[in-house]
């Protein structure tokens, strides 16, 4: 029974000792994820069914808030179509290919209830 309460009191002792360097130190975070798109609104749901991309990012701060930086790149399939006085779109040619976008985030990051 002793042991069971030094090592309770051990545990206590470390999580709080833990939690005040960890106050101190930088945070750092890095994420990523993967896109699928569908898009949804004419004129382009007519010229492209789907794309496809990604994000990669990270963060660094003290305390609840964080500078948040991100990149990513998204790559819709644009089908061969006449973008002539039919499709809404203001020029008039035939294209196949790809429309590439990167985007790029910058922002803060603030915790207000866990930190």
């Amino acid at each position: 029974m002793r042991k069971i309460i030094q090592f309770s009191i051990l545990l206590l002792i470390t999580n709080l000792v833990v939690t005040a360097v960890s106050a101190q130190l930088p945070k750092v975070l890095a994420f990523s994820n993967v896109t699928y798109a569908s898009p949804t609104s004419y004129p382009f749901k007519e010229i492209s069914k789907y794309g496809v991309g990604y994000e990669l990012g990270a963060g660094i701060g003290f305390g609840k808030t964080m500078l948040i930086g991100s990149v990513g790149r998204m790559t819709y399939d644009i089908d061969e179509r006449s973008f002539g006085s039919g499709s809404g779109l203001i020029f008039d040619q035939t294209y196949q290919g790809k429309l590439n976008i990167t985007p790029l985030k910058l922002g803060v990051r603030s915790y207000i209830f866990v930190g």
